[in-house]
């Protein structure tokens, strides 16, 4: 036999569960957005065991003092990604010794999960700027099952050595048809203002946008090496170019259009 509730109960748990549901709630985030990480850093931060990401001092931190393989992902959900061009950009600098291993920095985009999981159903673009005992290279590379990525040429010239210098590292991405983008990732000086070396291109074909949005943000691998790397990442930002920039993909137009700078 059920016991009918008396209205009053009825209505606190009615209550009670939408607030529950309203706290546990963590709306998407839409284009154009930006992060300077003067108080927060990403709703979504995930880190091998022994590194970590701090905020403070204006930077996001991802640092680690072990020698074994190290990765770090920092994303958020955007509900506008999906048909629309895009230009992400965000500084960094490691300012630990160059790792004696192979490393890479870079984005991950049109995410299935927030920590960019490449396992069976999951499937993220990843766009990164590797170093370190590698040859400096950009490079496109697809993660999962899904998505299909065409015609890729990696960026060459450019620094192997990066230690206690700032970059900034962009990704253009074009939309033409359907599920279809022209990709570009560059390097440039602190500025944003100087390429360093040639850019990486790739044409990508994503999947139709699952419900809620794509994940988007940083990835930092560290492979083996030498202990006590350190990243600090500044001015994080995801803007839509104007239909008259357009023209201006790959060559760095882009960078500090909808972004407030602290420093050159």
């Amino acid at each position: 036999m059920h016991t009918k509730l008396r209205k009053p109960a009825l209505s606190l748990l009615v209550a009670l569960a939408a607030a529950v549901g309203f706290a546990s709630h963590v709306p998407a985030a839409t284009m154009p957005f930006s992060n300077d990480f003067s108080s927060t850093g990403f709703t979504n931060q995930s880190t091998s065991t022994g590194s970590n990401f701090t905020v403070g001092g204006g930077n996001l931190t991802w640092s680690t003092t072990e020698t074994n393989l190290k990765t770090g992902t920092a994303s958020e959900l955007f509900d506008n990604m999906a048909g629309s061009h895009f230009t992400t950009s965000v500084q960094f600098e490691v300012t630990s010794s160059t790792p004696t291993g192979s490393a890479a920095v870079g984005f991950g985009v049109f995410a299935s999960t927030s920590n960019f999981g490449s396992a069976a159903g999951q499937h993220y673009l990843l766009a990164d700027f590797a170093f370190g005992s590698s040859p400096g290279t950009l490079r496109f590379v697809k993660q999962g099952s899904s998505g299909t990525l065409t015609g890729a040429v990696n960026g060459s010239a450019l620094p192997t050595t990066v230690a206690n210098t700032t970059f900034t590292l962009v990704l253009n991405a074009a939309h033409t048809t359907g599920n279809i983008y022209n990709m570009t990732l560059s390097l440039f000086d602190a500025a944003g203002t100087t390429q360093i070396g040639t850019s990486a291109t790739a044409t990508y074909t994503t999947i139709n946008e699952p419900a809620g949005g794509f994940y988007h943000g940083l990835r930092i691998r560290r492979d083996n090496s030498s202990a006590n790397t350190t990243v600090k990442f500044d001015n994080f930002s995801v803007v839509i170019p104007e239909p008259a920039s357009l023209a201006l993909l790959g060559i760095g137009g882009l960078l500090m259009l909808g972004r407030s700078r602290r420093r050159s």
